[in-house]
């Protein structure tokens, strides 16, 4: 009964908390990390973490497994930031060779970055290639003008280009496919900034400047529009299908009904807020299950923190939230995780 008791207390509490992943978006103005739920795009931390190193013009952000890496257009670094929904941590910095940083993307086990300058040894206008495990730049390719790069389920990427409102296809080692959207800048988009697919395999991409708006592109074509008075930035698929996308010159973060064309302010305000990219970040985290399910946030002791991160995944679904091993994520696995708690361990 205990336990009952227990588990009941905690589900709700839980169940006002956002379910993972999240979605990220960074706030250029206050140089901060803003937590959305993934599925309804509702606010669930405005100040999740702060950007307190010089901080410039925070720009993108990608989840690249164990680290959440934030960019800085203006400052030319990239943060490595602790996946650590409670308590992250600043872990260092990637310095040198890169300048003028756009949009970001994890493909495999590296990290292309959209780059434009030519400062502190940066390759000009080009993509550059990170390893993630050593956090150093392995390689690049040219590429004209991009601002953000997107991966594809091919394992090709694809780049967008201020200079020809234009989306170009590239493979991973960076040789040209060919050109798959060619805006004339009136009917569609100028100035693309972020792209992001859609669970359909269209392509979404915000445009900066007038005609601003959210552009949906299927296989090359323009399919659909939803203009906006806002200065384009992020852009990202919900869960439920809605679109949530940033801006800068009205500020903040908003929330598109593809269907009825309706766009919702949510916060923190629908002004004052400088949005620039959004990205999905998996709270799961990358280290594995844990070998004691009591134990389960694997700091090595037993306490209040292995609830929350139980709880985290198991209302996500998680895989690791499996903990008696059935092949599902159910209530079955409450009373086993909590009988492994109050023992305060596994053996």
């Amino acid at each position: 009964m205990k336990t009952i008791a227990i588990a009941a207390a905690f589900l709700v509490a839980a169940s006002g908390a956002a379910a993972q992943p999240m979605i990220g978006v960074i706030d250029s103005t206050a140089d901060r990390i803003m937590l959305y739920n993934a599925t309804d795009g509702s606010l669930v931390n405005a100040d999740w973490f702060y950007l307190l190193v010089e901080p410039q013009t925070p720009k993108a952000i990608v989840d690249v497994g164990d680290e959440i890496w934030v960019n800085d257009q203006l400052r030319d670094k990239i943060s490595r930031i602790s996946k650590d929904l409670t308590n992250p941590q600043l872990l260092g910095e990637i310095v040198g060779g890169l300048d003028n940083m756009r949009g970001m993307a994890k493909v495999g086990n590296k990290v292309y970055v959209a780059n434009a300058g030519s400062n502190n040894g940066a390759p000009g206008e080009s993509v550059i290639i990170i390893d993630i495990a050593t956090a150093t730049i392995e390689s690049s390719f040219p590429v004209t003008d991009p601002f953000d790069v997107v991966a594809l389920p091919s394992g090709n990427i694809l780049v967008n280009d201020i200079d020809n409102d234009a989306v170009h296809e590239y493979t991973a080692a960076g040789v040209f496919v060919g050109t798959v959207i060619d805006s004339d800048g009136i009917n569609s988009f100028d100035f693309p900034q972020q792209m992001a697919l859609r669970a359909n395999g269209d392509l979404l991409i915000n445009g900066f400047t007038s005609p601003t708006g959210i552009f949906n592109y299927s296989e090359g074509l323009l399919t659909n529009s939803w203009l906006s008075t806002d200065a384009g930035r992020g852009v990202i698929e919900l869960g439920n299908g809605n679109i949530l996308f940033t801006g800068g010159s009205n500020g903040g973060v908003f929330v598109l009904d593809p269907n009825t064309g309706s766009m919702t302010p949510v916060g923190p305000a629908s002004t004052g807020v400088s949005g620039q990219y959004a990205g999905l970040i998996d709270f799961g985290g990358g280290g594995g299950c844990p070998v004691c399910a009591a134990d389960y946030d694997q700091s090595g002791g037993v306490d209040g923190d292995d609830i929350t991160a139980f709880f985290n995944d198991w209302q996500a679904g998680a895989p690791c939230g499996d903990v008696d091993g059935s092949g599902g994520v159910d209530g079955d696995d409450i009373p086993f995780f909590f009988e492994r708690w109050q023992a305060g361990g596994c053996n």
